[in-house]
């Protein structure tokens, strides 16, 4: 009698189920859509920041606060939120690339502006990342279910 080499279906089962216990364990651990959460909240912010520059500039050079539609007359993160997300700053032209500012006012990014009369200013980004959302108490707020920060903090 002849021995037949090969694996029997037992090894083969138990080697796939391992094999899905493994993978499982790894896409866990890494959590890629938090990992996309979290970069978008890094593109966000970073945004935030070029915004807030070009913003200082613009009061440095001009003496004044740039016209940028939907901007609220607070600096409160909540009151900020509570307005609309920037839907044009043409008067940033000077100080941000075209394509910049098409970015800050697309849908997706989500950019709120708020002045004080003191010539104050902050940037507000919505977050979705869960360790963004737990650092709202430095320098955010939460408003109808979506998570913001606001730069300066």
């Amino acid at each position: 009698m002849k021995k037949q080499k090969g694996f029997t279906l037992i090894e083969i089962l138990a080697a796939i189920t391992l094999f899905i216990i493994i993978a499982v364990v790894i896409f866990v651990t890494i959590n890629p859509f938090e990992q996309v959460r979290h970069a978008k909240d890094s593109a966000r912010e970073q945004s935030a920041g070029i915004l807030l520059d070009a913003i200082s500039r613009y009061q440095v050079t001009r003496e004044g606060n740039p016209k940028i539609l939907d901007s609220t007359d607070s600096i409160s993160c909540e009151e900020i939120v509570q307005g609309a997300p920037v839907f044009r700053a043409d008067s940033l032209g000077s100080e941000l690339s075209s394509w910049f500012l098409k970015h800050i006012t697309q849908t997706d990014s989500q950019m709120y502006v708020g002045f004080s009369e003191g010539g104050k200013v902050k940037v507000c980004y919505q977050v979705e990342s869960s360790t963004n959302k737990a650092k709202i108490s430095d320098g955010g707020c939460s408003a109808s279910s979506f998570f913001y920060m606001c730069l300066p903090r």
